[in-house]
Formats: structure tokens, C-alpha cells, sequence
């Protein structure tokens, strides 16, 4: 059966093939004669066109929304479907379904379509309209495994032929006094902002800027602004290189304080770990406010440094030569040096 694959709909706009032919708006589709690519490469090279012609524009908003096909284009660190996920962690879902036997229509429905955000918020609920009945029930032990363990399989690192970068730098190229860039994502990973991060980006997050870093609302109203060149101009000066972060489903890197019910983001505990080791016992108190550490960010600590200090280092335009001295070379003229007796 030769099925017609849609690779793009955009309102009165469709892009589709079949093993033989490509089609724009249902009309068949040739690039020129000669051209010995298959329909699927002809397809894909129209998208792109369609894209980067697109991304061209000017438009006053920009909202992003993505969602797992994000993580899983990451190189060899891709994260999982929806599908997978359920998949690798079937045995703590297999344990939570014995234990709520027998299964009501609504668990059948969230095992049907795999959805295991479905069955977190179940569970939550459960939980809370349970309360006391279930305080010491192994339910809970188990809904805190399963969560552990989608951590886990979430936990990405950036691979280097990721294109979370690229797309940050091309979706924010617009004038710094244009309306912030909007990214939205249900992924739980922290891809974009290690992409950010690497990329000299400033993430408006709703969280404060203060530490620890403690989510509220009211802090997404705030942006970033040259003050020096606001005195010169008397107007506003936005930098440029910031936008919008909303993580809709949560984050790695999130914790929810349950006495305050406060929300925080958590520090990066590898750069805490690299510091700790280097420094002396007397400052290692002091590293527990250490905040995150950006792209070209350094900590000075001392004997006369009460506190670290944060320090951002501007990348040297002549990169200084710091190899290891070639010492066979140097020993080598040196036996050529006449001996004077």
C-alpha cells in the first residue's frame, strides 16, 4: 500500500509523501529533472524551507511550545517517549496497580493510553482524599519509586550535537526591546538550560534571583536592563539574549519545601562536589550557598573571603598557552651548549 505520510500542516499548507511522489497542498511535487533524491528527502527539504522561511519573519509574539520530541533529538543521550517511559519503569507501575486492585475505569484508561502523568496525579489524589487511611501505606513508598525513577530517565545531559542551541540563537534573533521570547515544555529534563547556559542566555523562569531560588509568580514580570546605557539614552535598554522559560509539568531540578509550601530550584550538585574537593575544610560551610555555576562563571574563595565570590570571566580574545613545558626539548639544546673547559 503506498500510504501519503504528512510531515506538515500549517493551515492551508500540507506537505506530504508517499514512497514515490511528494506533495505541497496535495498538488504532486517536483523539485526539477534529474533530481535522484527520494520523495522523503524532497519532503523534508521543502519543511525546511517552509521553516527557515518562517523563522524569516517578523512577528510582534513568539510562543514556543515542545514537548518530548525535544529531548528525544539529543544525540546519543536522547530521552524517552511517552511509550518508554511507561516501559522502563513497568515494575514500579506494576507494583502501584497490585496494590490499587481491583482497577476502577479510570486506572484501565491511563493504562490503555500509557499516560504516566495521568497516574501521578491519580495517585496525588488519592492520597489527599485518603489522608490518614493511607499515612503509613506502602502506596506512597511506591509513588515517590516510580517518580525516583522517571528522574532518572530524565536526567540528560546536552549532547554536543543537540540543537537546543542553534534553535535558542535563532528563535531570539530579534531586537532586545521586541516582546521576550516565550519557550513553554512539559519535559521534565533540563536540555534547555544547560542550552542557555552554554549559550550566555538569561532565563526568566519565575524564579527570584536571589538564593535560593524561590518560584513566584510576579518574578516572570521582570526583564533585564542596561542601566548604563539607559542613563546615556534616558530610554530603555534591553539586553538582548533573554527569554521566558515555563516548565508546565514541573522540573528536575525543582523542590518543594512541604512546611512553607514553597517551591525552590536546586543547585547543580556536580559543581558543588568539583568545589567542595578543592577547597580547604574552612570553606566547605560556606559552599552549601553555592549558587549555579553559568558558562564562563568562577567562585573565589580565600582566607580573606568570608563569603565565595561569584565571578563572571569574559572569554580572552588571545587564549593563553598553558601546555605542559616540553622539558625533553629544553634538556636537549641544553646538552648542545659547548662546554668551556
Amino acid at each position: 500500500m503506498n500510504e501519503q505520510k504528512y510531515i506538515l500542516l500549517q493551515n492551508n499548507y500540507s506537505i506530504s509523501y508517499t514512497k514515490d511522489d511528494c506533495f505541497k497542498n496535495g498538488i504532486k511535487y517536483k523539485e526539477k529533472d534529474g533530481d535522484i533524491r527520494t520523495s522523503k528527502e524532497i519532503a523534508e527539504s521543502l519543511k525546511q524551507r517552509v521553516y527557515s522561511e518562517f523563522l524569516k519573519k517578523h512577528y510582534k509574539n513568539i510562543v514556543v511550545l515542545t514537548a518530548a520530541g525535544t529531548s528525544l533529538d539529543n544525540g546519543a543521550n536522547k530521552g524517552k517517549t511517552r511509550d518508554g517511559l511507561w516501559k522502563y519503569c513497568r515494575k514500579e507501575i506494576k507494583d502501584i496497580y497490585k496494590k490499587l486492585l481491583p482497577c476502577n475505569l479510570k486506572l484501565k484508561e491511563i493504562a490503555k493510553k500509557k499516560d504516566i502523568e495521568a497516574l501521578l496525579s491519580y495517585l496525588i489524589i488519592y492520597e489527599k482524599l485518603n489522608g490518614e487511611l493511607i499515612e503509613n501505606d506502602t502506596i506512597i513508598s511506591f509513588r515517590k519509586e516510580l517518580e525516583k525513577k522517571i528522574a532518572e530517565a530524565c536526567n540528560l545531559e546536552l549532547d554536543f550535537s543537540a540543537p537546543h542551541k542553534d534553535f535558542l540563537n535563532k528563535v531570539t534573533a530579534r531586537k532586545p526591546s521586541d516582546v521576550r521570547v516565550q519557550l513553554f515544555t512539559t519535559n521534565y529534563d533540563t536540555l534547555f538550560e544547560q542550552a542557555a547556559n552554554q549559550s550566555g542566555f538569561v532565563i526568566i523562569d519565575g524564579f527570584s534571583f536571589t538564593h535560593p531560588r524561590e518560584f513566584a509568580g510576579k518574578w516572570f514580570d521582570l526583564d533585564i536592563v542596561n542601566r548604563e546605557k539607559t542613563r546615556i539614552k534616558q530610554e530603555e535598554s534591553f539586553i538582548s539574549k533573554v527569554f521566558h522559560l515555563s516548565k508546565l509539568h514541573g522540573s528536575l531540578n525543582w523542590t518543594k519545601d512541604e512546611e512553607k509550601k514553597r517551591i525552590y530550584q536546586q543547585d547543580n550538585e556536580q559543581d558543588k562536589k568539583s568545589i567542595e574537593n578543592a577547597a580547604s575544610s574552612a570553606n566547605k560551610n560556606a559552599l552549601s550557598f553555592l549558587p549555579i555555576l553559568g558558562e564562563g562563571e568562577a567562585l573565589l574563595v580565600g582566607v580573606d573571603f568570608p563569603m565565595p565570590l561569584l565571578l563572571k570571566i569574559d572569554k580572552p580574545s588571545v587564549p593563553p598557552k598553558s601546555d605542559t613545558p616540553k622539558l625533553s626539548k629544553r634538556y636537549d639544546k641544553e646538552k648542545e651548549i659547548p662546554n668551556p673547559q
